[in-house]
Formats: structure tokens, C-alpha cells, sequence
């Protein structure tokens, strides 16, 4: 229904957003009514495992009736456990009839097979009930103290929990079953009270780098995850989703601080809360995804610069940039024309500030059409002559191309990008 509405929207404004004819020619029906409320939705419950010396796999069965909470329940469910390295444990959890999406591996490459065993010597063990299923994620070194990640309801706080925001009924804990439906998924752990969460951006967080937690007079967290072009709003999502939060806590009993890190490989709309519900002991962390499927990557640590560097190493480093990447940029929504564009890097030349890369937003486009220039302010010849000033003194131009493609209005509009596009 999400995709739905954005593709329909895509169209409305002219931009090509897949393949618009068939998407507006699918028929969307149903006939279960959802019900809106996770408290009978009956979790899962473990069958057979079959081990291996690299991890374990085993099926998932709905543990009851369905609920169809937000979407109809998936009722046969896979989970892949893999001890990836050392440092790293990965737990996939997927509908069996592989139907949801996932992400690409030409988008995101994922980890090698490993080839070496480490079931027995991983930093991270798993742990698992297995009816109502539930798993636990706890340190080789330190068994005994709080899991790193813990979806049992035992280790929760009590439901239901009120809204945390009074105007906001979503912001409410009726449950915390697991649940995985075909628009609506849903998991919680338990974490230490009050502990120090950091990232799950992208965002100007109100309360800095560590997050809200609803502790110390916060008031909790809600991160959206969904990328949208806007510029500084305060605790809103952004241009980037970065699914992974790093956790700092002390250790009490061994008087000694160790980081981990979660990262949820999902690119699926999604709110994430942080929160620690009045008299509760424990702290959560619950994620409500809209599609997809349970992707976690557990890093060890045990330092914040070791975690980051173990997710790296998951993901994939960004790609090396130029230097003149890291120089001074110029860049603006509202350039009126070519010859502002021109004063800007003279003025800076004359104050000896050194301009790396001069920027120009869509506002360059003839009628905001990627890969045109207006003809009137930007004339495509002036253009030209600027760029080739700028490379002639060792300067940059970037012009912001944006991913929405305009379509052709009649057959006497023409438009290359599009049409050329259309045909390959």
C-alpha cells in the first residue's frame, strides 16, 4: 500500500517512477480485514535445526491463529544463524517462499561464506527459546550479564504500555510478539536501563550524538527511516537511512566499558523507538518495518572504532574520493543565472579562498529536467565556457542531478533523456 501510493504520486508529478503503466494496471484487493493491533498475534514457533559448523538453520512455524495486524501473516518462516567471523554474528530471518524484498547483492555485497569455523570461538554466542520463539544475542566472555540484543518477552517490561506521546496512539507497546507479515513487521529487545545508544541516522537529533532513550528526563525516540530531501529539520528523518545503532554500557561487575554494535539490513520504510516505559527496569528497542525482512549483523567490539570497523567490513567502505572531494564547495538552491554562478568564483578568487568545486541545483534545468540547461539563465554555450574556465584553473563543476525522470507531456515534447531511456 506504501509503494502503492508513492508510485501513484511519482506519476501524479510527472516523474517516472518504475514502470508506471503496469503498476497503474494491477489490481489491489484483499479480503481480510486487518485488525491494527499486535496483542493476539501469536509470535512463531521453532521446528526442526539442522547445525552446521558454520551455524544453524531451521523453519518457523505461526505459533496460532493469524492476526493480520497490518498485513496478512506469513505463516512459514526460515532463520539462518551464521557465526560470520570472530567478530561478527549474523541472524537472517525470511519468509520461506522468499516473496519479500531484500536487498540486491549488486547493491549491497554481503560477506563471503566463511570458511573457517567459529561456532565454538565467536566473541557473540546465539541463544534461542523455542516456543513462542525468541533469540539472544550474549558475549562468550561474559555469559551472565545483559544480552547484547534480547526479544524475549520475560526480558521486556511489562504491556501494555501507554503512549509515550500523548497525542500519538502509535506510540503505544499493546505487545511484543514477533511478528512478520507481508507489510508489517515487528521486533523488540530489551536493553540495559538507560544505556548509551548511538546512531540509527540519518538525523539532527535533539538530544546530540547519544540518543534519547527516555531516561534522565528524555522522552524517548521515534527514528523514522525513510530518505527524503529536506534540508535541517530536528529529530526528523533525512536524506540517508543508516540502520545500525553502536551501544556503549559499563559493566558493573568487571568495572569495565565495551561497545557492540546492530545493524538491521533493511531498506524498507521504518519507525524505530527508543524508550524506557515508567517503573520499568530495562530499557527497549522495538522496530516497525513496513516490508522486507529480518537482516541483523551483530558486531562484537569491543571499542566504538572497532564496531564501525567490523560493520565496514560488512557493508562495504565507501568509495575512495578525489581530493579535491574535500575542498571548498559553493553550492546553493536560488543561483539566478550563469553570471552569478561567474562572480561567485571571482570573488573568491579575489579573497583568496580556495574554491575547489562550484555547484549548481536544478534550478540550472530548462523546466527542472535532468540533463538540460535553461536557455535563458544558463545558456548551454556559456555553460560550456564557464566549465572549461574552471578546469583551466584546476577547478570543479557539479551539477545536482535528481533521480526523478520528467516524461514527454505530447508527442511534440521533446525530451532525450526520457525517450532514449524508454526505448533501452
Amino acid at each position: 500500500m506504501f509503494s502503492l501510493l508513492l508510485g501513484g504520486l511519482s506519476f501524479a508529478t510527472g516523474l517516472v517512477w518504475g514502470r508506471y503503466p503496469s503498476l497503474l494496471q494491477r489490481q489491489f484487493s484483499s479480503n481480510v480485514t486487518y485488525s491494527m493491533n499486535v496483542t493476539d498475534c501469536p509470535g512463531y514457533t521453532l521446528g526442526s535445526i539442522t547445525e552446521s559448523e558454520y551455524g544453524l538453520t531451521a523453519q518457523l512455524s505461526l505459533a496460532g491463529s493469524a492476526c493480520n495486524a497490518f498485513g496478512t501473516d506469513i505463516k512459514d518462516l526460515s532463520i539462518e544463524v551464521t557465526y560470520q567471523s570472530q567478530t561478527t554474528l549474523h541472524v537472517k530471518i525470511y519468509d520461506t517462499a522468499n516473496q519479500q524484498f531484500t536487498i540486491p547483492e549488486s547493491v549491497i555485497e554481503r560477506p563471503a561464506v566463511p570458511t573457517t569455523s567459529f561456532t565454538k570461538s565467536s566473541d557473540l554466542v546465539f541463544n534461542y527459546d523455542a516456543s513462542p520463539f525468541a533469540f539472544w544475542i550474549t558475549r562468550r566472555s561474559d555469559p551472565d550479564t545483559m544480552p547484547i540484543f534480547d526479544t524475549r518477552v520475560s526480558s521486556l517490561p511489562p504491556t501494555p504500555i501507554p503512549p509515550f506521546n500523548s497525542s500519538d496512539p502509535s506510540t503505544a507497546f499493546d505487545a511484543f510478539p514477533l511478528v512478520f507479515e507481508d507489510q508489517y513487521l515487528q521486533i523488540a529487545s530489551a536493553l540495559p536501563f538507560g544505556t548509551n545508544i548511538y546512531g540509527l541516522g540519518e538525523v539532527i537529533a535533539s538530544s546530540g550524538f547519544r540518543r534519547d532513550i527516555g531516561t534522565n528526563g528524555g522522552v524517548g525516540t521515534i527514528q523514522t527511516h525513510w530518505s527524503r530531501d529536506v534540508g535541517d529539520p530536528i529529530d526528523e528523518n533525512v536524506y540517508g537511512s543508516h540502520p545500525i545503532y553502536l551501544e556503549h554500557r559499563f559493566n558493573e561487575t568487571t568495572n569495565k566499558s565495551s561497545s557492540s554494535g546492530v545493524l538491521l539490513l533493511s531498506s524498507a520504510g521504518s519507525d524505530i523507538f527508543l524508550q524506557t516505559p515508567p517503573d520499568a527496569k530495562v530499557s527497549l528497542i522495538e522496530y516497525r518495518m513496513i516490508g522486507g525482512i529480518l537482516d541483523f549483523y551483530f558486531f562484537s567490539g569491543p571499542t566504538d572504532a572497532e564496531v564501525i570497523a567490523q560493520y565496514g567490513a560488512t557493508i562495504g567502505y565507501p568509495t575512495w574520493q578525489p581530493a579535491w572531494g574535500f575542498g571548498f564547495h559553493l553550492c546553493k538552491w536560488g543561483y539566478a543565472n550563469i553570471s552569478e554562478d561567474m562572480a561567485n568564483v571571482a570573488a573568491m578568487r579575489a579573497a583568496n579562498i580556495p574554491l575547489e568545486v562550484q555547484w549548481n541545483d536544478i534550478d540550472l534545468y530548462h523546466s527542472y529536467r535532468d540533463f538540460t540547461t535553461d536557455p535563458v539563465s544558463f545558456p548551454g554555450d556559456e555553460l560550456r565556457e564557464f566549465i572549461q574556465q574552471l578546469a583551466a584553473n584546476h577547478q570543479h563543476y557539479i551539477p545536482i542531478v535528481d533521480a526523478g525522470v520528467a516524461v514527454t507531456l505530447n508527442s511534440t515534447d521533446v525530451y532525450y533523456p526520457f525517450s532514449d531511456g524508454l526505448q533501452q
